[in-house]
């Protein structure tokens, strides 16, 4: 019995051994082991592979144009670019038909009890010039429709002294971000919902093939949401639901040339190694998604004098061992990301919390 028992296992060992390639095969794996468990070999070997098979040189990917829907429930799946649909949401699509669970507080991030928490960086460019980067922690347990209703509330400038005479304010500026990892139902509840405000066929579902879908609202004025070069390891869709926005991308086969950090949100890059590292810049406009597929840095450009709401769908795919793991949690999902290098709010420096 034992031996019969021992054979089985050795015959399958082979098996077990070409799945487990077959996983890591993936790029979103590949990058996944380079930044969260400092395991770079894999990477660069398929680095060098790819320039290998190109004459020494990286393959170019750019963004692929597509017209209205065509291909949204399949390319955001299979595509190691990002993808820019035109068109794809109705014209009579508002920001309140993306408010979606309302009454909900965010949970993927241990609750920081009232307190805004904020973490301080600074970007190098290769020519020395220096930027400041402050990253919010979304770990706020106000609901979504309250900072929706302060959100409304907010003033850019003030009235007698506003944009007519050039002021802005960097003070008057506005950020808050809501993340709220979905229930199965509640996937089918906001599919159902989206679905009619997009120009796809009733039969093609976009979302029953997402891991640990994730729905993030992000409330700016005054700034980009995210305005400094930072990547993450999940896919993303960008509904642009007013203002355009500009994107700047760069591939992750780059990622080496940055210095970068593990913030507990995002790879953050901090200094730029190379010069003239290749990038994409991405115009999206009103009714337009953008398909942003892991670990692509990117940072987003706005017009200062306006203010914008943003709606996300952030999702794993089969076989991207982390999000397999999150998907698990997604009934509690804040323990899992509270568990995979995640910064606890204990951590954070005093200055850094501000009421």
């Amino acid at each position: 019995m034992s031996s019969k028992y021992s054979l089985a296992t050795t015959s399958l060992l082979p098996v077990a051994v070409l799945l487990l390639l077959s996983q890591l095969s993936f790029t979103e794996n590949l990058l996944d082991l380079k930044f969260f468990f400092g395991i770079n070999l894999p990477f660069q070997l398929y680095h060098a592979w790819l320039r290998y098979l190109n004459n020494g040189k990286l393959p170019e990917r750019t963004v692929e144009i597509r017209e209205n829907c065509t291909g949204l429930t399949t390319l955001p799946f299979n595509t190691q670019h990002p993808v820019l649909f035109k068109n794809c949401l109705s014209n009579n699509a508002t920001v309140e038909d993306f408010i979606l669970f309302e009454n909900t507080t965010q949970n993927l991030f241990p609750s920081c009890e009232g307190q805004k928490l904020l973490r301080h960086f600074q970007y190098e460019n290769y020519a020395g010039e220096t930027k400041p980067i402050i990253e919010d922690v979304p770990c706020d347990t106000s609901t979504l429709r309250d900072k929706m209703d302060a959100f409304y509330k907010h003033k850019l400038s003030d009235d007698h002294d506003g944009v007519a005479n050039g002021n802005t304010g960097e003070d008057r500026s506005y950020f808050e971000v809501h993340t709220y990892m979905m229930s199965d139902q509640e996937k089918a509840k906001m599919e159902g919902n989206i679905k009619r405000l997009m120009k796809l066929p009733p039969q093609n579902s976009l979302t029953k093939n997402m891991l640990a879908a994730t729905m993030t609202v992000f409330l700016h004025a005054g700034r980009s949401a995210v305005y400094y070069l930072h990547s993450h390891m999940d896919h993303f869709l960008s509904f642009c639901l007013a203002e355009e926005k500009t994107w700047l991308l760069i591939d992750p086969m780059y990622s080496d040339s940055f210095d970068s950090v593990w913030s507990g949100n995002a790879q953050i890059q901090l200094k730029e190694r190379e010069p003239n590292v290749p990038h994409l810049i991405v115009k999206q406009e009103k009714g337009d998604i953008l398909f942003i597929p892991p670990w692509w840095l990117h940072e987003t450009m706005v017009k200062k004098t306006a203010k914008n709401i943003g709606f996300n769908l952030h999702y794993g795919i089969r076989g991207q061992v982390t999000m397999e793991a999150a998907h698990l949690f997604r009934n509690n999902p804040s323990f899992f990301y509270s568990s995979v290098k995640q910064i606890k709010p204990e951590e954070f420096l005093e200055e850094s919390r501000t009421m």
